[in-house]
């Protein structure tokens, strides 16, 4: 029998350049309207910026890109600047495959997304054309 993975969790933190929203756990068809929720909730809180740090999702799939793209859209319409953390394979891959990950700006660790918000060079919030 398969095994069952917890729903993502968040953990909210905020610093003076960015709120880090950090989600860990299964991004599924079973998880996504809470995950949904939660990160247009992080949006609509109005941050200065907004780091989605997807490090440590165990499983990433179609629901998981539909939740960052619009997390995406709703940032750029609010002009919050807009980074994701994605360093592993099982979620980058996806992102790079459907075309997304061009439409982002993507860093593989959250330090790195940090300093993507610092280079004013760097597009922040990308959404491929709200």
């Amino acid at each position: 029998m398969p095994q069952q993975a917890s729903p993502p969790t968040s953990a909210p933190v905020s610093s003076v350049e960015a709120t880090v929203l950090a989600l860990t756990g299964e991004i599924d068809a079973a998880s996504a309207g809470a995950t949904r929720l939660r990160t247009l909730a992080a949006i609509d809180d109005r941050p200065a910026a907004l780091v989605l740090d997807l490090s440590g999702v165990e499983f990433f799939g179609s629901n998981g890109i539909a939740i960052v793209l619009e997390t995406a859209q709703r940032a750029e319409i609010r002009r919050i600047p807009f980074v994701v953390v994605a360093g592993q394979h099982r979620v980058l891959r996806p992102l790079q495959v459907t075309g997304v990950a061009d439409r982002l700006t993507i860093r593989p660790t959250v330090a790195d997304a940090r300093a993507a918000l610092r280079d004013p060079r760097i597009p922040a919030a990308r959404s491929g054309g709200v």
